[in-house]
């Protein structure tokens, strides 16, 4: 369940200039497309909450605020601190408190004297994650991708295999599910009517497609789905699979001799409804003072030993989290988190929940989520060197590497799809990202 949460500047120097560049993109997105009643877009107000009988975090509640050294997103993730860890300056002058009533959360039932605004409302923001992906994969339907999902690339193929300079084919395992009358249905979406069809293709000026129309080569069936296996043509590839990284690369290039390091860091996370913070009703003659006019941000500390956060959206939800564990080990798909939910996790969370909502807070979700990190803490966008690549078949435009974004998946989504699609087309990126070219440190 990711949690949706946006920041400008809360970054290291080796990503702040993709921090900067994916929250501007956010803001103007939203503006562009109305994101806020599509996607839940809005400013957020960033606040440090001093919990009573908390000794080790001095008098501002949050390690980082009560001593205001900066560390790096590695710290604090591996040492179950809070991401206010990174801010260099986290308290907000009296000329932005202004108006304070306006960003107050008033949904935490906690002594207002308690909270020290960290950050002012332009900087930091939120979005319903959900709603943002669906957004924007209605998009990318719209301009002629076409998805398969769920799918798996199992290998490269040359057309020659005599030729190294042959074009690339990619060969996937895609999943179907069968109906009760043995009929499958087709898990591609696409805008256009063909039923079979390559996992990314792009129509060009004169309408022809760039990708190689795919075969059928094989079927298998168990229980209600069936897999079908096809080929398509790969120019160049991106491989973003997150904590699934270096699965995806050792299987694509099992000669490699280097491989992305990136590791998983589980978090548990409850989304919560308050009958202090009802959902926006979106209504053209509605008065303007009476809708939620920006969310909240929350950053605290537990006696039990990690920083919960929450987070109010417009929609009306409440997202709580930050109990996170770097021993769980990663599933083999992400879907199969859900039946390894740890039940003692939720109840942590949900006695942190009714003691800053009140207990008449409900819970209306439970989740759990892998984030991928790297060595470095920072995220990994980079082109991939062919001789890192090993022997075997290769995309003749190369291979490129987005991963490691850790619990700033969301807020540096825009600006690394941005980046990254620059870099295969080989033109100038937007912004520097030399920082985050070392995957194999």
């Amino acid at each position: 369940m990711l949690l949706g949460f946006l920041a400008k500047d809360w970054f290291s120097p080796a990503v702040s200039p993709l921090g900067e560049f994916s929250y501007d993109l956010h803001r103007q997105l939203a503006e562009q497309w109305g994101g806020k009643e599509r996607w839940g877009w809005s400013e957020s107000a960033g606040w440090s909450l001093d919990r009573p009988n908390d000794e080790e975090t001095g008098k501002n509640g949050d390690p980082a605020v009560a001593s205001n050294e900066p560390k790096t997103d590695l710290d604090w993730l591996m040492n179950g601190t809070s991401r206010t860890t990174v801010i260099t300056n986290p308290q907000v002058s009296p000329s932005e408190t202004n108006g304070l009533d306006d960003v107050y959360p008033r949904w935490l039932q906690t002594d207002p004297a308690a909270l020290q605004l960290i950050s002012e409302r332009t900087t930091t923001g939120q979005v319903d994650p959900l709603q943002l992906c669906r957004f924007l994969l209605e998009q990318c339907l719209a301009n002629g991708v076409i998805l398969h999902h769920p799918a798996r690339a199992t290998k490269l193929i040359k057309t020659n295999p005599n030729d190294p300079n042959s074009p690339t084919l990619v060969h996937l395992e895609v999943v179907e599910t069968i109906d009760d009358k043995g009929h499958s249905e087709s898990s591609t979406s696409s805008p256009r009517t063909d039923s079979i069809s390559s996992s990314i293709e792009r129509s060009s000026s004169s309408g022809s497609t760039s990708a190689r129309t795919p075969s059928i080569r094989e079927h298998s069936v168990w229980g209600d789905r069936r897999t079908r296996s096809i080929e398509i043509s790969c120019d160049s590839l991106v491989i973003a699979a997150g904590c699934w990284t270096p699965r995806v690369y050792r299987t694509l290039f099992p000669n490699a001799k280097k491989v992305p390091k990136v590791s998983p860091l589980s978090g548990h996370s409850l989304i919560l409804k308050s009958k202090r913070w009802p959902a926006e009703i979106v209504d053209a003659n509605a008065v303007p003072s009476s809708l939620p006019r920006v969310c909240h941000a929350v950053f605290t500390s537990d006696p039990s030993g990690f920083s919960p956060e929450m987070f109010s959206r417009v929609g009306g939800d409440i997202w709580l989290g930050g109990l996170n564990s770097s021993t769980l080990p990663l599933p083999n798909l992400a879907s199969d988190a859900h039946g390894m939910i740890s039940r003692s996790s939720i109840r942590t969370l949900t006695d942190v929940a009714k003691k800053l909502c009140g207990d008449d807070v409900e819970v209306i979700e439970e989740a759990l989520c892998f984030r991928p990190i790297a060595p470095t803490g920072n995220p990994i966008v980079a082109k991939v060197k062919e001789r890192d690549l090993g022997e075997g078949p290769k995309p003749n435009g190369g291979v490129f590497l987005a991963t490691g974004h850790g619990p700033w998946g969301i807020s540096l989504s825009l600006g690394t799809g941005r980046v990254v699609s620059e870099m295969v087309l080989g033109k100038e990126t937007s912004v520097n990202v030399d920082g985050l070219s070392k995957w194999d440190i």
